[in-house]
């Protein structure tokens, strides 16, 4: 019988959030402007990949309002362009997800403190 090893996991732990300076934000600031709604995607690539999806969301939500993204939002926009109908979609959107987030969070909580061990 060949005994197979198996290589020890080795987890750095948990990974940090990016954090944005605020000349990353003026980058982005700088970007956006007169492009309309832009991919994260897109973002890369015009950042020559030196910065990924999760440090642009990052720096979106550091530049929070002048930089507008929602759940299910086409990309990111300047606040400044974006257009009446934009932003209340957008408010729906974060209102949504919020509603569904509490119901979603009050059903584990209900879960959690009647000791639910995971049963159909």
């Amino acid at each position: 019988m060949t005994m197979v090893l198996q290589p020890e996991l080795n987890f750095a732990g948990p990974v940090a959030a990016p954090v944005a300076s605020q000349e990353e934000v003026e980058w982005l600031v700088t970007l956006l402007k007169g492009r309309g709604w832009m991919t994260a995607a897109k973002l890369e690539a015009l950042a020559s990949g030196t910065k990924d999806d999760r440090k642009i969301r990052a720096i979106a939500r550091a530049a929070a309002p002048v930089i507008v993204s929602y759940p299910g939002s086409p990309g990111y926009k300047l606040w400044s362009e974006c257009t009446v109908p934009e932003l209340g979609h957008c408010l729906k959107s974060w209102e949504s997800q919020i509603r569904d987030n509490t119901l979603r969070l009050a059903l584990y909580e209900r879960a959690y403190h009647s000791k639910f061990r995971g049963e159909v």
